[in-house]
């Protein structure tokens, strides 16, 4: 009984601590089609919120490092391919299986779904990323699924039959366990025809042993305000991953 008790308990949390996040993303966003994919609503933070430009000491608990609140280049140019391209990037396939990784606000995990994929995880270890990313999902007409484990490293719990990597490359830290990751996880997985997508503006972890693998898909322009946003990056590329032959 008392076991039944502490679980009831977490669960009780679990669920205030969601309202509490959902709330503060309502609160401190704004929600925006003003970036490459237009026909998406996401709850973003814009320079039109306060806390835009708040000192640290204003910033709230769940918006301590609100990368997810950010729409990244990377992470536009894959949703935008994603559209763009419909059925014919799942392959026809009726029942695709899709993994964002480093999903952030969930925008590519969303158009996946839009596009057809019958199934889509957005996997982000920010927790408060994957409120949010269910959140924009409502937004715009669509269910998905979330996760916070750190996948990257580890074999996969699941097999998909498409894995989008958008704009993870900012560090060379988390470009080399990505690398390593990629090409462990392509060469063990079942299924031979898994395809990986990779996009990113040409930041710094983006390696000349990656770029090998890698082959052009797509290069988008980035609207104004996106490069005023981002440190003057005019564009983002899309690539698909190939493992080593």
């Amino acid at each position: 009984m008392q076991l039944q008790h502490r679980m009831f308990q977490r669960r009780v949390g679990r669920y205030l601590e969601k309202l509490c996040i959902e709330n503060e993303i309502e609160r401190h966003t704004k929600i925006s089609r003003e970036h490459l994919t237009p026909e998406l609503q996401l709850h973003l933070l814009t320079p039109d919120c306060p806390l835009y430009t708040a000192r640290e000491t204003q910033i709230p608990r769940y918006f301590r490092e609100p990368f997810w609140s950010i729409y990244w280049p990377g992470g536009q140019v894959l949703a935008r391919y994603i559209l763009d391209e419909g059925s014919r990037f799942l392959r026809g396939l009726s029942a695709a299986k899709v993994l964002d990784v480093g999903a952030g606000c969930g925008a590519a995990a969303i158009a996946a779904k839009i596009a057809g994929a019958d199934d889509v995880l957005a996997n982000d270890i920010d927790k408060v990323a994957c409120v949010a990313a269910i959140k924009n999902a409502k937004l715009n007409g669509v269910k998905i699924r979330t996760s916070t484990n750190d996948l990257i490293g580890r074999e996969l719990p699941e097999n998909f039959d498409f894995v989008l990597i958008g704009d993870l490359l900012y560090d060379e830290i988390i470009a080399t366990r990505l690398e390593d990751w990629l090409e462990k996880y392509v060469s063990n997985t079942e299924n031979p025809l898994t395809e990986i997508y990779v996009a990113d503006p040409g930041r710094h972890g983006l390696s000349d042993t990656l770029r090998r693998r890698l082959v052009h898909r797509r290069t988008y322009r980035l609207p104004k305000n996106v490069c005023r946003e981002n440190y003057g990056y005019n564009e983002a590329a899309v690539w698909k991953y190939l493992p080593r032959s």
